[in-house]
């Protein structure tokens, strides 16, 4: 059931969507329920919604509720045991008014058992006390008509509220038990407030019945003597107080009044107390119970039972919580229609590049799994009906006047044209379906020049420029120089966006994130499937073991080992150029801007050194940890010193001068060091870089240097985490499993990166 904001439900379905809401909000760290678990749930959550969800939310929620809840029960049962209410409750709610008969009880006989006290304290204590409480909570109820909180209800909260929190936030359980607590206590405090008075009144009259069934089972085998006695109190006071308590004990028991007289032959003290008439007595006590304390008190306990039956049957939870709102949404699909509007092909060029990533794009941005769809609409150049392409332009001088005249016209006239269908279609788009506009602008002019259109729409606007054009401006660079910050621009536009759009708008944003993260993985597999094949690279060179005398000979040697290091270069020149297009055909770089692409960072290549001096170098130099560079191919002076000599030659000597002993001829192993791999990286990660990068910098921006020293740093500080995998890769053949950790691996250096450039 939905009343306005809130959702109707009971008690105990109410405690359990509580408790899921305590552990999604309160696991903040994903312990107890991961982000793929919290998906899982809500996908399933939409596949097994009737068709009247919408109508019963509340059953769709609770639904919901209880997936959670059994998501997390075989992790800690314990906290999933929250749902339902502590035996030991129940129990406490039942004992007390069982101890309290009991004290009632015990309390009436401590002392004579044979003697009936006409002022006994803990008789008229009960009475006295009873209406003390009857006064109090007439007070109680003027103080909640003027809208202040009852003192009872604190007595039925189980947390210290924020201040729990706190407390060991570290721990899970600890957090979610307190957030649990603190909002089950708001919800429910009217409930445990009717629940404690019907405790407390139950109590009241269970004591008035101990004492009352004292009186009565003690009397069927003791001969009571009834009197008084009193140090400060005489006959008359006694008689006055007696007639006071014979006026409600006569609803049930007749009695007639008493005489100071009559008062004064019981006195203790004076010789009295008498077993005549002893019953009459103490059917007067529990009439007077009965009448002042337990028949009041059952009374009040029922009308507190069917209010808290009432309560607990009613509870409601506010609709309007963004949390409640979130899983509302689930139910709805929703498209957004972005209207773009920008001023030059440059500015269109990159916005497009951030917005249609995709390349069979045709107008639709990301869909999310739910159904929602981002699409786009391009109006830029477009001008209004109401002004048309024929709107005189005002002359120099013209009035202030003549300008607003214009623009009420052009305000009462653009609803009757956009009443009728318009020759433009893009136009007739925007004004039915769209809900935002996205505009690009670089200065007051660009602001004024889409002021008509703008107006025209009267959507909601997100200015793209700098934050002097305009109040609440994003700049540009704030989203689009990379896909690491795009969320910033979901964020920009859910803000401005209605409810039940926003909540569409967070949806597509997730989708559009793990879009990009799959794009991302799948770019640093491929990275990594070009380094690994670069750490297995050999040659072999076959030489003799003999030291060879001759020019010609050694001259073969040397040529030998250079054909097998070019055989490496080559190898690893097509791998390079392979990974670099398919890098750009992932992220729907054009084929003819591929060339532009590698001409650029050929250009902007800032380190071409050696990495060694000599082809016997096992180690070779790093030049103080500068990088190999950003280019494209590898020339074979830049690769010379990073092969390293493996499986050196064996041969025999014979010590003292040459011997014609006979050399047997082994091959000489040519890898690549360890310092050309991480090279190697660098030079990959820039290739990312600038691929990621492509067609979203403003024109002459080449922060190709600041990149560099950005991965040479980062991959510096990781290199020792590459190292087993060059090791691997040289040993056996190179698993899946080793490229995709070799991916993930590469995935943690480039976020860093990303997360500074």
């Amino acid at each position: 059931m939905r009343d306005k904001q809130h959702l109707i439900l009971g008690e105990h379905k109410t405690r359990r969507v509580m408790l899921a809401r305590a552990i999604e909000q309160g696991d903040a760290q994903g312990k107890l329920l991961g982000e793929a678990e919290r998906d899982r749930i809500d996908q399933e959550s939409r596949r097994t919604a009737s068709p009247d969800s919408r109508a019963r939310m509340g059953e769709f929620i609770h639904d919901r509720a209880v997936q959670v809840i059994s998501t997390v029960e075989p992790r800690d049962p314990w906290l999933a045991g929250l749902q339902n209410a502590r035996p030991w409750q129940l129990w406490l709610a039942a004992g007390i008014p069982v101890l309290a008969f009991t004290l009632g009880v015990v309390s009436n006989i401590i002392g004579n058992p044979h003697r009936v006290d006409l002022v006994s304290l803990p008789l008229l204590g009960i009475v006295a006390w009873n209406v003390v409480m009857y006064l109090a909570l007439l007070a109680g109820w003027a103080m909640a008509r003027s809208g202040q909180k009852s003192w009872i209800g604190a007595l039925g909260r189980w947390s210290d509220g924020n201040r729990a929190l706190s407390r060991r936030p570290g721990n899970a359980r600890a957090q979610v038990t307190a957030h649990f607590w603190r909002e089950w206590f708001k919800v429910t405090q009217g409930l445990h407030t009717s629940r404690i008075k019907r405790v407390l009144h139950l109590s009241a009259a269970a004591w008035a019945g101990g004492v009352i069934a004292s009186l009565l089972v003690r009397g069927l085998v003791v001969e009571y003597r009834v009197g008084w006695e009193s140090t400060f109190l005489d006959a008359s006071q006694v008689n006055t107080l007696l007639n006071v308590l014979r006026v409600p004990a006569q609803l049930l028991f007749p009695l007639a009044p008493f005489t100071t007289e009559q008062v004064a032959r019981l006195q203790f003290s004076a010789g009295g107390g008498t077993a005549e008439g002893a019953s009459t007595w103490v059917f007067m006590y529990v009439a007077l119970l009965l009448v002042v304390v337990v028949i009041p008190r059952l009374v009040l306990a029922a009308i507190a039972w069917v209010r808290e039956r009432f309560q607990a049957g009613t509870m409601s939870i506010d609709a309007a919580e963004p949390y409640y709102e979130r899983i509302a949404s689930l139910l709805d699909v929703a498209r957004v229609e972005l209207c773009l509007i920008t001023h030059s092909d440059e500015d269109r060029g990159r916005l497009m590049r951030v917005l249609a990533q995709e390349a069979d794009i045709a107008h639709t941005l990301v869909s999310s799994d739910q159904g929602d769809v981002l699409r786009f609409i391009d109006l830029s150049g477009k001008q209004p009906p109401a002004l048309g392409v024929a709107q005189p332009v005002a002359q120099e001088g013209s009035s202030a006047f003549h300008s607003w005249l214009d623009m009420v016209k052009a305000k009462l006239i653009a609803p009757s044209v956009s009443a009728i269908p318009l020759a433009d279609p893009a136009l007739q788009q925007a004004w039915d379906h769209g809900d935002l506009v996205v505009h690009l602008a670089r200065s007051d002019a660009d602001i004024d020049a889409a002021r008509p259109l703008v107006e025209w729409l009267g959507k909601p606007v997100l200015v793209v420029g700098a934050s002097e054009l305009m109040r609440g401006a994003v700049s540009f660079d704030s989203f689009a120089r990379n896909w690491s910050r795009e969320q910033h621009f979901f964020d920009a536009i859910a803000k401005l966006l209605p409810k039940p759009s926003a909540a569409a708008c967070n949806r597509l944003a997730k989708a559009w994130d793990q879009r990009n993260r799959a794009r991302f993985g799948r770019s640093m597999d491929i990275v990594a499937e070009h380094l690994l094949l670069a750490a297995k690279q050999s040659g072999d060179v076959p030489e003799s073991g003999f030291p060879a005398l001759r020019a010609t000979e050694r001259q073969a040697r040397e040529e030998a080992r250079a054909q097998a290091m070019r055989g490496i270069v080559a190898r690893l020149d097509e791998s390079a150029r392979s990974m670099l297009s398919r890098l750009r055909e992932l992220h729907g770089v054009r084929q003819e801007g591929e060339s532009a692409l590698q001409h650029r960072l050929e250009r902007e290549q800032l380190v071409q050194r050696r990495l060694g001096q000599g082809n016997n170098m096992p180690v070779a130099e790093t030049a103080g940890g500068a990088a190999v560079g950003a280019g494209v191919g590898f020339a074979l002076d830049l690769l010379a010193g990073g092969l390293m000599l493996g499986a050196a030659t064996a041969a025999g000597a014979a010590i003292g001068g040459w011997v014609g002993a006979a050399w047997t001829k082994r091959g000489t192993s040519i890898t690549l060091s360890n310092e050309m791999l991480q090279a190697m990286v660098e030079a990959a990660l820039l290739r990312y870089l600038a691929v990621i990068h492509d067609g979203r910098l403003p024109e002459g921006e080449e922060p190709v240097t600041a990149w560099t020293s950005e991965v040479v740093a980062q991959v510096a500080a990781d290199n020792e985490l590459y190292t087993p995998f060059w090791t691997v890769a040289r040993s056996a053949q190179t698993a899946t499993e080793v490229q995709s950790a070799l991916g993930r691996q590469l995935e943690s250096t480039a976020l860093k990166v990303l997360a500074r450039v």
